[in-house]
């Protein structure tokens, strides 16, 4: 046994020691690093909310709010990291606070119990970004956690050089093969769909692919964890209904089980487990039928799937889907109204078992509804019959068009951006919105005597007290226009 005063490892020469100090060569300022935080992600171009646009050049600040209140400000290095998967990196230094020792302004503290430090404004080339779900707006601080790495995707909205003035931006031109010189070619139709290449740009569409032929879209999806959430697959193909794009799954998820709901008759499960080999189609998906159940504790992985339409001859199209799990600390306040919304829905989820579709940090037109989508009370009640009470869902928009539908229980909807299209169905719907959009939302369904409602908390955030400030309500023929 080695007494607690000595040490079996050699003496530490003046160089080591001086090495151990960072950031400042006064006492003053002087402290024990501890091993860094990398925060890595994407920079997502939200311009056309229809597309992932990865951003590999600028200039990022990073402004974190430590646990005492004050702040450190960091730049990270932007580039195109791990073969283009991610766009930048921040390290966060970091200081062992000992006994006596005196905080540095210049690093985050870890101390030996857990404290909280927040991600208090991101900017990039000047300009605000935001950060993506399932990403928070806060982090903990422990010892234990030292050396961790954090995943934050971040979305900015701004324009891209475009040197031909064509209105397709270089770097998708670059991408795709276009002349960045020659603006006639905005116009021309590569793949010989009706569509050319300004509206292949439009759509957030492959202007080379065959679009008679299937091509998966979904890289990632949200799950919240502890819950089970919808999982939207997504594929284009032009000339195929949604029930003749079948899918394969070649491998599940670690982390949790995919199921089909709504797959058996009473008195047996009505969920079925998926393994690999199991098959579905676009249009189970889009219904509402496929979701993820975390497996609490653990980290989800990817999942592997195959989408085929119904020509035998047309190639198979295959990629993995990433879980990312919404794992919020328990003590959280929201710093943002749509960081409260998200909250509030994984709540839901824990507590009282919905179903939640997170699609805030997916490019594209979103199309999902409840299984119970549209039915009559003679049909809801052989759905019943067959497979128990609906489950409530919350559905959460991304940053394009979303179309969402609700079936026969309390459902809640959030749009986000885009001008969107909601419809509540037979339930008491709420309908929630967290401040002002150039786009214009599309209430299809909204019955007062169902117990719908519109909730408006989250814009009525500033120093005025008059509610017109916030929100007008004013008739467009037959309709009610609601203006924030």
């Amino acid at each position: 046994m080695i007494p607690r005063n000595c040490s079996s490892r050699p003496a530490r020469t003046a160089a080591t020691w001086l090495s151990m100090l960072a950031l400042g060569s006064t006492a003053a300022h002087a402290f024990i690093s501890e091993p860094e935080t990398l925060v890595y992600g994407r920079i997502l171009n939200r311009k056309n909310p229809n597309l992932e646009h990865l951003v590999t050049e600028g200039t990022l600040y990073w402004t974190i709010q430590k646990p005492d209140g004050s702040s450190v400000v960091l730049s990270g290095e932007v580039d195109a990291l791990d073969n283009g998967r991610y766009s930048y990196l921040v390290r966060i230094p970091h200081q062992a606070m000992m006994l006596g020792q005196q905080a540095s302004p210049l690093v985050l503290p870890l101390g030996t119990t857990t404290t909280t430090a927040s991600h208090a404004s991101i900017s990039f080339n000047g300009t605000p970004a935001g950060i993506l779900s399932p990403s928070t707006s806060v982090f903990d601080l422990d010892q234990v956690l030292r050396a961790s790495a954090l995943r934050v995707d971040l979305e900015i909205n701004a324009a891209s050089p475009d040197e031909d003035g064509d209105g397709i931006p270089d770097w998708w031109e670059d991408k795709y093969g276009l002349d960045k010189q020659d603006a006639g070619d905005a116009l021309t139709d590569a793949n010989g769909n009706g569509r050319n290449n300004l509206a292949e740009y439009t759509a957030g569409a492959d202007p080379n692919h065959t679009s008679t032929q299937p091509l998966l879209l979904t890289q990632e999806v949200i799950a919240c964890s502890k819950a089970e959430s919808l999982v939207l697959l997504e594929t284009v193909d032009s000339n195929s209904t949604a029930a003749q794009l079948t899918y394969t799954l070649y491998a599940a998820p670690t982390g949790g089980r995919l199921v089909l709901r709504n797959a058996a008759h009473l008195p047996a499960p009505t969920s079925v487990e998926l393994a690999a080999g199991a098959t579905f189609t676009q249009a189970d998906v889009s219904a509402g039928r496929l979701v993820f159940e975390h497996t609490e504790g653990e980290t989800p992985g990817s999942f592997e799937v195959g989408v085929r339409d119904e020509v035998p001859a047309n190639p198979e199209s295959r990629g993995s889907v990433q879980v990312l799990l919404f794992n919020p600390a328990d003590n959280l306040v929201a710093a943002t109204a749509e960081e409260s919304v998200r909250l509030e829905a994984r709540r839901l989820a824990v507590t009282h078992g919905h179903l939640v579709a997170d699609l805030s940090a997916t490019a594209g037109k979103h199309l999902l509804s409840a299984p119970t989508a549209g039915f009559t009370t003679a049909a809801y009640q052989t759905h019943v019959t067959n497979y128990g009470e609906e489950t409530p869902h919350v559905f959460l928009g991304g940053p394009a068009d979303d179309t969402f539908t609700g079936g026969a229980t309390a459902d809640f909807f959030h749009g986000s951006d885009g001008a969107n299209t909601m419809a509540g169905g037979t339930g008491a719907d709420s309908f929630l919105f967290t401040g002002p959009s150039p786009a214009t939302d599309t209430i299809t369904d909204f019955t007062p005597s169902q117990g719908d409602l519109i909730d408006l908390s989250g814009v009525l955030d500033g120093v005025s007290r008059s509610l017109t400030d916030y929100v007008r309500i004013r008739r467009s023929g037959a309709d009610a226009m609601l203006e924030i």
